[in-house]
Formats: C-alpha cells, structure tokens, sequence
C-alpha cells in the first residue's frame, strides 16, 4: 500500500506522531470555536446564540468519523509497541 506523499508548505502548523519507526506528519489547521459547551445534554451556538441538544448515537458504530480516529490511534499504539520480530 503505497501512498501519495504530498508537500506541505514551509510554513504551515503541523502535528507531529512519532511511533516506532514512523515519522507521520499531517497539517493542521486551528479552527475557530463555533460552540461551547454548556453541559453533556446542551451546547451554545455562537454564532446564533441559539442553545441546542447534543445529538448522541446510541452506538458507537454509527459515527464513523470516530471509528477512522479510533482505527488510526489502535494502528499508532501497535506499530510503536511492537516490532516485526516480536511475534
């Protein structure tokens, strides 16, 4: 599985993960805060003033969104704890 390796500008925000032998390097964009967080039910939309409910899956494969960051921080916690001759 072979990748395409993309430029990113001198001068761009990085994140940095160094796992193993693994240098990852993605780049990073600060995001404005469009909400704050009232409770665990409630949340301010700052750009509306409005206060909204939380939409909450009943399950967690529902979102896969948080199943990919999951998958990619399980593949980090494996290649930088194990080597090819440990099994």
């Amino acid at each position: 599985m072979h990748q395409k390796i993309k430029k990113i500008n001198k001068h761009a925000a990085v994140n940095v993960h160094l796992y193993g032998d693994v240098l990852e390097m993605t780049d990073y964009k600060p995001r404005k805060q469009r909400i704050k967080p009232l409770s665990k039910d409630n949340y301010v939309d700052l750009a509306t003033g409005e206060v909204k409910d939380y939409h909450r899956n009943s399950q967690r494969i529902q979102s896969t969104e948080n199943l990919r960051k999951t998958f990619k921080n399980l593949r980090r916690l494996i290649i930088g704890n194990f080597q090819a001759g440990d099994i």
